[in-house]
């Protein structure tokens, strides 16, 4: 399998749960966050590695901002996928069967959907801060706090403007 092969198992999942492709990333807008599914492939061999992450909107921000530049970042974890780890399933010249590849490329991106889901709120991200408290090294909690309650200032003052 080589990269292009790799991304045409991606995509027509990450175009079905509403992202938009941009080179070897996925992005979804929402009224909060941006979101990103990113391929990288490593300096060595055909290894690639699943990172996701979420850009905090507060207007004026990149349409389709790198991994490196979200405010929350994390690399998909090394888990056990039908016996295989996922590691051995990203790196390309593994002895994987490759007609069995594929299947497991799409268990991994179906096991990362509920983590992309939770990146698509501030709210959502507070819960994953809860489940994972070891991204709380990533990105200051506080910082969330503080978009979550001037997201809710800005929201009740639309509602105040629209009933005047």
């Amino acid at each position: 399998m080589d990269k292009e092969q790799f991304k045409s198992i991606v995509h027509p999942i990450m175009k079905a749960n509403g992202f938009r492709r941009k080179g070897n990333s996925w992005y979804k807008t929402t009224a909060e966050c941006i979101v990103v599914f990113n391929l990288q492939h490593s300096l060595y061999g055909k290894m690639f590695y699943v990172n996701l992450a979420a850009l905090l909107r507060k207007g004026g921000e990149l349409l389709f901002p790198k991994e490196y530049q979200c405010d929350i970042r994390m690399r998909f974890p090394i888990m056990e996928i039908e016996g295989y780890s996922t590691q051995m399933i990203l790196d390309l010249e593994s002895t994987i069967d490759e007609t069995l590849r594929p299947m497991l490329i799409e268990n991994i991106i179906r096991s990362s959907m509920p983590i992309l889901q939770k990146l698509e709120s501030i709210d959502g991200i507070i819960e994953l801060y809860e489940e994972k408290p070891e991204l709380n090294n990533i990105y200051p909690f506080s910082s969330i706090l503080y978009r979550k309650e001037m997201n809710n200032n800005i929201r009740q003052t639309a509602n105040t403007w629209q009933t005047d």
